[in-house]
C-alpha cells in the first residue's frame, strides 16, 4: 500500500514564485491506516487554505502515530505541523516541528533521503520568506547533495534549477556573490530549451514573511 504523503520535494521558495512539484518517487510501506488517513485529510484542509483545521488534524495524526510508535508517520504529522504553523505566520513553531521532522527521519533506518530533502527545503523556503538568508543557506547546502544523488537534474532539470535560483538569491543576500555567479551558467542550462518542455511546474502560495491582522 502507497504512503499518503505529501509530494516529494514541494518547493515554492521566492515571494510569488513558481513552486516546483516533483512527484514521490518512493512508496512505502502500509502503516496505522488511522494516522494515514487523518492526515491525508490534513492536507487536504492544508491545500484549501484552511491552516488552523489542518494543524488540527496534523496534531490529531501526529498523536495516533505517537501512540501506535509509528515513527514514520510522526515525522510527516510533523512536516504538515511545521507547513500549517508556516502559513499562518507562526514562524518558531514551524521552524521548530520542521527540525523536528528532519532529526526524526535522518535517525528512522532506510528512511528515503527524499523525504528528508523535501523537509530541508522546505525550511529553507521557510528561512527565505523570513530573509533568515544563511539559515536557508545551510538547509540548501545540505539538501542540494542528496538531489544529486537523487538524478533529479536530469530527471526534472527545470524544477532543480528554481532550487538552484532560490539557493543563488540566498548567496547574494548573504553577500556571497561569487559563489552565486559561478552557478548561473548551470541555471541558464537547466532552463534551455531542450529542457524546459520535459516538465510541468506549478503555482503555490509562499511562506509570508509577517502577517497583517484581519480588517
Amino acid at each position: 500500500m502507497k504512503r499518503l504523503h505529501r509530494p516529494f520535494f514541494p518547493l515554492p521558495f521566492l515571494t510569488g514564485a513558481t513552486v516546483v512539484v516533483v512527484s514521490a518517487i518512493f512508496a512505502a510501506c502500509a502503516s496505522s491506516p488511522s494516522a494515514r488517513i487523518v492526515n491525508a485529510e490534513a492536507n487536504a484542509l492544508l491545500d484549501n487554505g484552511k491552516y488552523s483545521e489542518a494543524l488540527v488534524k496534523y496534531k490529531e495524526s501526529l498523536a495516533m502515530a505517537r501512540a501506535q510508535q509509528d515513527r514514520s508517520y510522526e515525522a510527516i504529522a510533523m512536516y504538515g505541523m511545521a507547513r500549517a504553523y508556516g502559513y499562518q505566520c507562526m514562524f518558531s513553531d514551524s521552524e521548530q516541528s520542521f527540525l523536528g521532522s528532519i532529526a526524526l527521519q535522518k535517525e528512522i533506518p532506510d528512511s528515503p533521503s527524499a523525504y528528508i530533502t523535501q523537509n530541508q527545503l522546505e525550511l529553507a523556503r521557510l528561512y527565505i520568506g523570513h530573509m533568515q538568508w544563511r539559515q536557508a543557506i545551510k538547509q540548501f547546502d545540505e539538501a542540494l547533495p542528496r538531489l544529486e544523488k537523487l538524478n533529479v537534474p536530469s530527471t526534472r532539470p527545470v524544477s532543480f534549477s528554481l532550487v538552484l535560483q532560490d539557493y543563488t538569491r540566498a548567496l547574494r543576500e548573504a553577500g556571497e556573490q561569487a559563489k552565486a555567479e559561478a552557478i548561473a551558467s548551470r541555471i541558464q542550462y537547466l532552463n534551455s530549451g531542450k529542457n524546459a518542455n520535459r516538465e510541468r511546474v506549478q503555482s503555490f502560495k509562499p511562506y509570508p514573511g509577517s502577517c497583517r491582522p484581519s480588517p
